[in-house]
């Protein structure tokens, strides 16, 4: 089993000023399987079946179809990529990448933004981008920029739900 990781540099996580996350990146990993480095489709599935509680039939005709590159299964638990990893199943592969989450669904969205794929687009998340690409460029001669740093916000999520009443009604 390989395990590829197509991360860069995380993303911190941003918190409100009473340390309340706001937006928080999460590993998320996925399987998939390259159909010609398949050993035998069978012995394969039982084991992924099994460990990933998949319907088994549906897992082979999957297999079966002629792809070269079949995904498997999305955001697999901890447990089950460790029992992954140790059946060394020929062919089969653990993808890694980070997700980001926002923990408080859309309230105080239109300040936070989002990002995809890494990439701030919009409100703070953007900003954070911006400040990342600066701090990289400052500390190029010095040091690396090992871990990222965590944004804390004067923003009040207690506040900003009252506000987002108030507004509703």
């Amino acid at each position: 089993t390989t395990f590829e990781n197509n991360a860069s540099f995380p993303r911190a996580t941003i918190y409100d000023r009473n340390l309340r996350q706001i937006a928080v990146t999460l590993d998320r990993v996925s399987v998939y399987a390259r159909t010609q480095e398949l050993k035998s489709i069978p012995s394969t599935v039982a084991i992924l079946g099994e460990i990933l509680s998949l319907d088994e039939k549906e897992l082979q005709q999957k297999l079966e179809r002629g792809a070269l590159r079949v995904w498997v299964a999305e955001d697999i638990s901890i447990e089950q990529e460790i029992a992954i990893k140790s059946k060394r199943l020929s062919g089969i592969s653990l993808q890694k990448e980070e997700k980001r989450f926002y923990p408080n669904g859309s309230q105080a969205a239109h300040l936070i933004g989002y990002s995809e794929n890494g990439i701030g687009l919009a409100g703070i998340e953007h900003y954070y981008d911006r400040l990342l690409a600066s701090r990289k460029r400052q500390t190029v001669e010095q040091v690396q920029l090992n871990s990222p740093q965590d944004l804390v916000l004067t923003l009040d999520l207690k506040i900003q739900d009252i506000l987002d009443k108030l507004v509703e009604d």
